[in-house]
C-alpha cells in the first residue's frame, strides 16, 4: 500500500510540474493536466488532490473490477459444461425468434433472459468487486446491530467477500450456480439485496444505474 502511494505521488508530482511548464513541447496532454488549466471548470473542482481521487477511481472501477469479473465468469464457463450449454441454448432460443438473425441483439432483450443474468449475477458473486472493507458513517443517527448500539459518525465497514460466501444466504457459497439466481425469481427470495459488489445506496459504483 505504501508503494502504490508512493507511486501515485510521483504521478501528482509529474503532472503538477508539466502543467505549468510553459514549453508547448513538454506540457502535458493529459486529462488531469488539462483539466487543471480549465478556467471554465470550478476551481474547487479542479484541485489536484480531487482530480487524482477520480483518475484512480476511474483505474480502479474501470479496470481491474471489470477484468476479474469477466474472468471469473469465463473460467467458470469453460469449467461447468452443463452451464455454458445451457447458456447457449438460451441465446440460440433469442436467436430464432429474432427475424433479423444477422442483427445483434439490443441490451434491453439481454436483460430479459433469465438464465445470462444468473450468470452475470453469479459472476459478480464470486469476483467480489473491489478488494477492500466497504465503509459507510452514519452521520446524524445511531444504528443498532444486534444488541450493539453504535453513535452517530463511527465509521462501520463489511467485506464483500465474506456476505457473498455467507452460507445462510448463499447456501454452498463457493458452488458457481447461476440456477439460485433464476429460482430466485420464483421464490420470491431478494438476493440482489446482498450483492454489494458495487456496494448499495447514494455511495454505490458510479457504473451502476
Amino acid at each position: 500500500m505504501a508503494d502504490l502511494h508512493n507511486i501515485r505521488e510521483g504521478i501528482k508530482a509529474n503532472i503538477v510540474t508539466s502543467s505549468v511548464d510553459d514549453s508547448s513541447r513538454n506540457r502535458s496532454k493529459a486529462v488531469i493536466a488539462l483539466t487543471l488549466q480549465d478556467s471554465n471548470i470550478p476551481a474547487e473542482e479542479r484541485g489536484i488532490d480531487r482530480l487524482m481521487d477520480e483518475g484512480t477511481t476511474l483505474i480502479f472501477a474501470g479496470t481491474e473490477t471489470t477484468a476479474r469479473a469477466l474472468s471469473v465468469a469465463f473460467f467458470h464457463l469453460l469449467d461447468n459444461p452443463n452451464v455454458i450449454h445451457q447458456l447457449r441454448s438460451e441465446l440460440a432460443a433469442l436467436s430464432a425468434s429474432t427475424s433479423d438473425h444477422d442483427s445483434q441483439h439490443s441490451l434491453h432483450q439481454l436483460e430479459q433472459l433469465p438464465y445470462l443474468t444468473g450468470v452475470v449475477q453469479e459472476s459478480f458473486r464470486l469476483s467480489f468487486g473491489a478488494v477492500g472493507r466497504l465503509p459507510r458513517v452514519a452521520t446524524h443517527d445511531a444504528l443498532r446491530y444486534g444488541s450493539y448500539s453504535i453513535p452517530p459518525g463511527t465509521p462501520i465497514s463489511q467485506s464483500a467477500f465474506f456476505v457473498h460466501t455467507d452460507p445462510t444466504v448463499f447456501p454452498n457459497p463457493h458452488t458457481f450456480s447461476p440456477e439460485r439466481w433464476t429460482q430466485e425469481r420464483h421464490d420470491g427470495v431478494p438476493l440482489t439485496r446482498y450483492l454489494v459488489s458495487f456496494t448499495k445506496g447514494s455511495r454505490q459504483c458510479l457504473g451502476i444505474p
